[in-house]
């Protein structure tokens, strides 16, 4: 009979999160799946749909973090998790999380896993995931001196219902086509390209690749997990297809037919944002627009382009002292977003599509030039270390 090994991700609300977590059930999973069955525990903010698609995954349980903090384990979202589990691993971060890091998310998070930790029991073992420890090029077993070892960058692609991807086929284009994602819901206004900083990278893309097709895909409000676009409206989104013949709104069509479409084309183009990191399991090249305060982490194998910024603050998320974080704590526009900064790296963005562009094009091609790219801009490469062999 098989054990059950529940890994406890219920962090913070970004869809990227989410993907993680995915991503760790799938390392655990590979490594143990004679043994035991893999369940999550997630953020209720989160769209679970995704967990549920993917069939490696025996059952999610999504809590509900202001019902845990007012009613702890009374809480009706919780009680409907098994309090007793053979193992639990837990995201490290958790632990170490810092409350004056992240402001009200970050406290909720907080009080919400110190009711969690409180009322969970593991029989056999419990730990932290041996996920993060993986660089791109990390092969077999980590962990291997615990009860349930970690399969390192173990693969997967996210399974798309057939009625989402027939939706995405009335979108089919014979010629390149990008999906953009124009912001993201969590980062807010001061970290998104100005609409008419979109309308500038999508003209020289246009004077660049014949024939090309852009789709630009957001929400425009809070729903079934998802936060809404910002940065770029679905009016502004209108306002570039009325400009920009070449250009279609696809806003607020529905979380699968958004994860169709961007599986649909050939190159995901979007800031920095937990959501734009779904490209990375349904096959779809990300050109990044990167940004502070994160580097881009989360791969599954896909090819990809970050768009560096000429930033001193990047990649500012450990330290809290440097001109970019303290803008994003009054909620000023980064350095690096600002308009002019951004305009000046569309040559590089026209590099990074073309790149993309190339047929064959592989991930580890990709990963040396990211690197290349890094020294090239005197980076420090110990802020890197994923990318480094």
């Amino acid at each position: 009979m098989k054990k059950r090994l529940l890994i406890n991700w219920a962090f913070y609300r970004p869809v990227g999160h989410l993907l993680e977590a995915l991503q760790h059930a799938r390392g655990y999973y590979a490594a143990n799946r004679d043994g035991v069955d893999v369940y999550l525990l997630i953020n209720a903010a989160s769209p679970s749909t995704l967990v549920k698609a993917c069939p490696w995954i025996t059952g999610v349980y999504p809590i509900d973090f202001a019902e845990v903090q007012s009613q702890h384990e009374r809480a009706a979202s919780l009680q409907a998790v098994p309090p007793t589990w053979d193992y639990i691993v837990t995201d490290p971060r958790i632990a170490i999380q810092d409350p004056t890091i992240g402001g009200r998310g970050a406290e909720a998070m907080i009080a919400t896993q110190a009711v969690v930790r409180q009322y969970l029991r593991a029989a056999d073992w419990s730990g932290s995931s041996r996920g993060w420890e993986c660089k791109w090029n990390t092969t077999g077993l980590l962990g291997r001196e615990d009860p349930l070892p970690y399969a390192a960058n173990a693969r997967f692609s996210l399974p798309i219902p057939a009625d989402a991807r027939v939706f995405a086929g009335h979108y089919h284009h014979h010629g390149p086509t990008i999906c953009v994602l124009p912001g993201g819901g969590s980062s807010g206004l001061q970290q998104n390209p100005s609409l008419e900083v979109w309308s500038d990278i999508l003209m020289a893309l246009a004077d660049e690749f014949s024939n090309l097709r852009v789709y630009i895909t957001g929400l425009s409000r809070d729903m079934a997990g998802q936060i809404h676009t910002k940065g770029l409206s679905s009016q502004d989104s209108d306002v570039l297809a009325r400009r920009l013949p070449f250009v279609t709104n696809c806003f607020d069509i529905g979380l699968w037919n958004q994860v169709a479409l961007i599986a649909e084309c050939d190159i995901l183009l979007a800031p920095h944002t937990g959501f734009a990191f779904i490209g990375q399991f349904v096959g779809t090249p990300w050109l990044a627009i990167s940004r502070c305060p994160w580097p881009e982490y989360l791969f599954n194998g896909i090819p990809f382009y970050s768009v560096i910024p000429d930033c001193d603050s990047y990649p500012a998320q450990w330290r809290m002292d440097c001109e970019c974080n303290q803008r994003i704590a009054h909620c000023d526009k980064t350095v690096c977003m600002e308009d002019d900064r951004v305009r000046a790296r569309i040559p590089d963005l026209i590099n990074g599509a073309r790149f993309l562009l190339e047929p064959n094009v592989t991930y580890e091609q990709a990963i040396r030039v990211h690197v290349e790219n890094l020294r090239r801009q005197k980076r420090n490469l110990d802020q890197f270390a994923f990318f480094m062999d």
